[in-house]
């Protein structure tokens, strides 16, 4: 993926979710910076084939470009990243888990991951993840 896409470039990407305007703009570290999380779904069906996870970008305020800052690294590289919700003190971010059997255990549904947000350049680092009990949340 081109680290410096355009908002309508983003919006063209297939496979990409992006997280609704309340996750966009509620973490603004200081007046300088604003940061967008985009989640994005695997190659596969079923967070099977790589290429998931979550991506941070900063927000160029003057025309709306975006440069990539962050990526979740291979770990992550299954995650069916759906919805994302940041808190209301910006300090975390949440994001669904759109699969059927979170870590393939029968019957958990998919599940809900939590992360910190580094305050001073927007990257992520992983707290928990917790089933759904509800199949691709």
């Amino acid at each position: 993926m081109n680290p410096n896409l355009s908002r309508r470039d983003l919006l063209s990407v297939p496979g990409v979710a992006l997280a609704g305007r309340t996750a966009l703009s509620a973490y603004q570290p200081s007046p300088k910076k604003l940061y967008a999380y985009v989640s994005s779904w695997t190659k596969g069906p079923f967070g099977v084939g790589g290429g998931g996870g979550i991506t941070a970008f900063t927000v160029n305020r003057s025309d709306g470009s975006l440069t990539q800052v962050f990526k979740t690294g291979p770990e992550f590289d299954g995650l069916n990243g759906g919805n994302l919700c940041i808190s209301a003190n910006g300090r975390f971010l949440y994001c669904t888990q759109e699969v059927p059997n979170l870590n393939g255990k029968a019957g958990a549904g998919g599940g809900v991951h939590a992360f910190a947000i580094n305050q001073e350049n927007g990257s992520l680092t992983h707290l928990n993840t917790q089933p759904s009990m509800g199949v691709n949340p």
